[in-house]
């Protein structure tokens, strides 16, 4: 990513390879953003030439070669990836040892992608750090790591010294994401001793809980519940033992009635509830800006020759100027008090970004307009011009910017909550014990691996599975966008969200939750969103060297 070309960039990186100490060879490939390098020169040292002429970069792979049987060293092969604004190949390359850990954290004072890429790039070079994924959308960290060589922690307080606000919402193992599944249920009312809780689900009836483990929560107490999965032949992982159904079960037979199902810290729920507070706050301070930055622009480009306003009203100072005065101090220091604190902090951490420079630009205009006026209350012969409006248009400017962006931020989250909630919110569950039992209505939330459901005529289908009684046909177009109904039997599978047509229907469930069609193509949403500042980095960068090529040409 960090090359642009192969004859400039390309040559550089080359360059700098062959002067090594112990290269014989090496290639650089522009399009694939490769170096392969053929030598005894460690990767260190190829690493610091590549970072030594602008570039960044991390090994891919490594291969020792005998050249000579008699030969008392060893010629190795390295090839080399430089980045600029991706985390480190190497982490994306390195498959996960056991006993990683993945921590998920919450970020916040994130404002561009250039805030993104350095959070991933200072994260990913601490040791022990196997993955470094930023989220800028959601604000949201996903980190894989040592815990022999860092703690979640550590990485928090790193994170924290760039001048950002972060925490830890959870902890999981790396590798175990296909043996078990963890779910996250609130109790909606305190609970005397969590020893109780752990008691009465390791000790119960359900099957497969492996750690019960409670949750930081504000509001009510939330818990958090291993389960094991179950497998097939091959050892594919098919569902849990037991499910939220039979978990929440028991909660509510120990004595908490009001304990429900949730999606957990760090969820979409976290996530728009978030954003929401930050379109808010944002708001607020637009308000706040304007209502001072509709008098400024009357006073200074409506009533700027005025005679009223002209007049003296102590030595060369005018109305004009003490009531600018007046207005700008409070853009300036309440609505731009935001921008001086993470300016403070970018400045404490030495990490310059786009607040200091909003707060460094209005504070200097701010202030030679108020040495200005001072200058000319002292001195009756001083004439010099303010810029008051200046800094007041700045910030409303660059708030209203900033309010734009957390709208946009929370429409992407909605409509990917949208896209959840197009599966119902209730299933009909039958009963495997007592075939003539009537069925029952259920969550949809708490639909379990193995559940029969009952599917009725214009009914949508509750989550993914197969058909084992009964013949229908189903509307498919909110996934396939075909509107002509396809026909489903026996044997066939059927989608969550998808409407039942004219037939009635029993399926068993196959995949709930995180597993669905649905939720697969919600995850995908979120994966685009995370990697499209990335992306629009790139297109920036590629159409300002098209402009700078039409410049010099022109030239």
């Amino acid at each position: 990513e960090g090359m642009m070309c192969q004859k400039s960039c390309g040559s550089t990186v080359q360059s700098a390879l062959m002067n090594v100490k112990g290269v014989t060879s090496a290639e650089v490939s522009f399009p694939r953003k490769e170096a392969v390098v053929s030598g005894t020169a460690s990767a260190s040292d190829l690493i610091d030439a590549i970072e030594s002429v602008g570039f960044d970069a991390s090994v891919l792979n490594s291969i020792v070669l005998k050249i000579f049987p008699d030969e008392e060293k060893e010629e190795e092969k390295v090839v080399v990836e430089t980045k600029t604004s991706k985390p480190a190949p190497k982490q994306q390359q390195q498959q996960f040892r056991p006993g990683d850990i993945r921590a998920l954290l919450k970020v916040e004072g994130m404002s561009c992608a250039s805030c993104q890429g350095k959070i991933e790039r200072t994260v990913g070079k601490k040791m022990g750090i196997r993955l470094a994924k930023v989220a800028l959308l959601a604000g949201q960290a996903e980190i894989v790591f040592d815990p022999n060589e860092t703690t979640a922690q550590e990485i928090v307080d790193t994170i924290n010294d760039l001048g950002f606000q972060s925490k830890c919402l959870k902890e999981s193992s790396a590798n175990d994401e296909d043996e078990t599944m963890v779910f996250y249920f609130t109790l909606g009312t305190r609970m005397s001793r969590f020893e109780d809780i752990e008691s009465l689900l390791l000790k119960g009836s359900c099957e497969g809980i492996l750690s019960v483990s409670e949750e930081d929560d504000d509001e009510s107490d939330m818990i958090s519940v291993e389960v094991e999965m179950t497998t097939l032949r091959g050892g594919k992982a098919r569902g849990p033992k037991s499910g939220p159904r039979d978990i929440l079960d028991m909660l509510r037979n120990g004595g908490y009635r009001n304990a429900d199902v949730t999606d957990g810290p760090g969820g979409l729920g976290d996530v728009i509830s978030t954003q929401e507070l930050d379109i808010t706050q944002w708001r607020n301070r637009l308000f706040m800006s304007l209502y001072f930055t509709v008098p400024m622009l009357i006073v200074h480009v409506f009533m700027a020759s005025s005679d009223v306003l002209a007049q003296k009203a102590y030595n060369n100072v005018t109305v004009h100027d003490i009531l600018e005065l007046m207005i700008a101090i409070p853009v300036q220091f309440c609505v731009g008090y935001r921008f001086y604190v993470a300016a403070w902090r970018s400045v404490k951490h030495c990490s310059l970004g786009m607040d200091f420079l909003v707060a460094l630009s209005t504070t200097i205009a701010f202030t030679y307009s108020l040495v200005a006026v001072l200058m000319s209350c002292s001195n009756p012969m001083f004439h010099s011009r303010h810029f008051f409006e200046t800094s007041v248009f700045l910030i409303t400017f660059v708030v209203l910017g900033k309010y734009m962006e957390a709208v946009a931020k929370g429409k992407t989250s909605r409509a990917i909550q949208q896209l959840m909630e197009m599966v119902p919110s209730q299933a009909l569950l039958m009963s495997t014990k007592d075939k003539k039992s009537p069925p029952r209505k259920i969550d949809a939330k708490l639909v379990q691996v193995d559940d029969l459901l009952k599917i009725l005529p214009g009914a949508q289908i509750p989550s993914d599975g197969v058909v084992v009684r009964g013949e229908s046909f189903v509307d498919e177009s909110m996934l396939t966008g075909e509107s002509m109904p396809v026909r489903k039997k026996c044997g066939l599978r059927v989608f969550g969200g998808t409407i039942n047509k004219n037939g009635t229907m029993i399926i068993r469930a196959t995949r709930v939750g995180a597993s669905s069609a649905i939720a697969q193509i919600a995850k995908l949403v979120r994966v685009v969103c995370e990697n499209i500042t990335h992306l629009l980095i790139i297109n920036y960068s590629y159409h300002l060297l098209q402009f700078k090529s039409i410049h010099h040409s022109l030239a």
